[in-house]
């Protein structure tokens, strides 16, 4: 077989497909030949190196039927565009509900409750501190019982103030944490509603 008679042959196999498909195939093939002379290969190594020529139609009528697959899939999706994402929403919308909001809301009012609680915490420490500070110059409002140091007292209510600011930073890095994940999953809703998931 030589060069004419593989391009007539690989021509008749392609004859179901569309003029333009056809021209521009075969000439991608003439080019091939072309360039494959000009390196100094013959035609038969040329015809060896492409394979038989019903094959070669073959692949492309495989290709083009994958292509054409593809896109009338792409064209049903396009067709309907927001059935997909109602479907999504609604299903998000359900599950969410159901099952998340509520142990999400738990764990909202458990942190706002700590948070709360350090900040009384903190004010518990800074008001055993003035009081002590405060009563030998009001005497008949605040009373410290005997037996108890001032010393033991100020202390006392700087430990509790300390203790009440660590708390404070450790709530702040909780909510910090409790932000981050409410943002990825909120993200992550937002990827199955657009279908990217």
């Amino acid at each position: 077989m030589n060069k004419k008679e593989f391009l007539h042959i690989l021509e008749m196999s392609l004859s179901d497909f569309k003029d333009e498909e056809k021209k521009e195939i075969l000439y991608d093939y003439e080019e091939h030949f072309r360039i494959g002379e000009q390196n100094g290969k013959s035609e038969y190594e040329l015809i060896k190196e492409l394979g038989d020529p019903n094959n070669i139609a073959n692949q492309y009528r495989t290709s083009n039927k994958q292509e054409n697959n593809q896109g009338s899939k792409n064209r049903a999706e396009e067709d309907n565009p927001i059935i997909v994402p109602i479907i999504a929403t609604c299903g998000l919308l359900f599950f969410n509900l159901f099952f998340i909001l509520g142990p999400y809301l738990g764990i909202a009012g458990t942190i706002i409750g700590l948070f709360c609680a350090a900040i009384g915490i903190i004010i518990a420490g800074v008001g055993a501190i003035l009081v002590t500070i405060l009563s030998p110059f009001f005497p008949l409002y605040i009373g410290i019982p005997n037996g108890i140091s001032i010393f033991g007292i100020i202390l006392l209510g700087i430990g509790t103030t300390a203790l009440g600011l660590l708390f404070l930073i450790g709530m702040c890095y909780v909510c910090k944490y409790f932000y981050k994940g409410t943002v990825k999953y909120i993200n992550w809703n937002l990827k199955i509603i657009k279908g990217r998931w």
